[in-house]
């Protein structure tokens, strides 16, 4: 994978928005807040009036850069669902088979039409999360956790977030999620190392710096508690070979 892509799919996984936006700024945070409120309609004619603004030219083909700028609307939806609370794995799963099926595409008018499709099922994708949503407390701790899933975190700086006691969270968090927050932050890293391994051909190094562990060693000591393996076998399984 190139270097482009490389850093398309770690901005994904970190949730932190690419460097393409669409033009104007203002209709892409009202396309945002349209996902995040599930309004279908407003959602594709918020998209239909960006899409009346020329592309920006992302690559020497046309097809390419139209893909390109599908790939990065993906990126958007994807942090707009997460943010809402969808979990990161479903989101992640659905934006992944998205991008495989932008690169299927053969003519630009394919690809172009196939981003409302897109944005219809991150919608429905939100919906469906939304049915099993857990209280305002643990829904708005579980976003900021998986917001800010490279950081290091604790119960403290999350329960001042959400504002309230750290006890109360903690009780409240393992009785609706099934596992304390500890074990949930773990499991959602753990979750978005292991994408980038597969998805990316970012050193060891890089990965355990962009999730601050202290060296490459524990990194991979954390990777192993997890998956069985160290990260580079766990590549190497895969057949991956970077």
């Amino acid at each position: 994978m190139d270097e482009k892509n490389d850093i398309l799919m770690k901005n994904k996984i970190l949730n932190i928005l690419t460097s393409y936006q669409h033009p104007p700024y203002a209709l892409e945070r009202k396309l945002i807040a349209s996902i995040k409120q599930m309004d279908e309609k407003s959602s594709v004619d918020t998209l239909r009036q960006i899409n009346r603004h020329e592309r920006a030219c992302l690559a020497d083909s046309q097809l390419r850069s139209t893909k390109d700028s599908l790939i990065g609307s993906c990126v958007l939806f994807t942090r707009a669902v997460i943010e809402e609370g969808v979990d990161s794995e479903s989101a992640f799963g659905l934006s992944d088979a998205c991008i495989r099926k932008i690169e299927e595409f053969t003519t630009v008018s394919q690809t172009e039409q196939f981003e409302y499709e897109m944005l219809q099922r991150f919608i429905r994708l939100l919906k469906e999360s939304e049915r099993n949503e857990y209280s305002p407390v643990v829904s708005r701790a579980i976003a900021y956790i998986k917001q800010n899933i490279q950081h290091k975190m604790t119960l403290q700086n999350i329960a001042d977030t959400v504002g309230i006691h750290p006890n109360y969270l903690s009780s409240v968090f393992r009785r609706e999620v099934g596992m304390s927050i500890t074990t949930f932050i773990e499991q959602q890293k753990s979750e978005a190392i292991r994408t980038l391994l597969l998805e990316t051909s970012l050193s060891l190094t890089d990965i355990a710096f962009t999730f601050e562990f202290s060296s490459v060693a524990y990194f991979s000591g954390f990777f192993k508690k997890h998956f069985g393996v160290s990260p580079l076998k766990y590549r190497r399984q895969q057949g991956i070979r970077k």
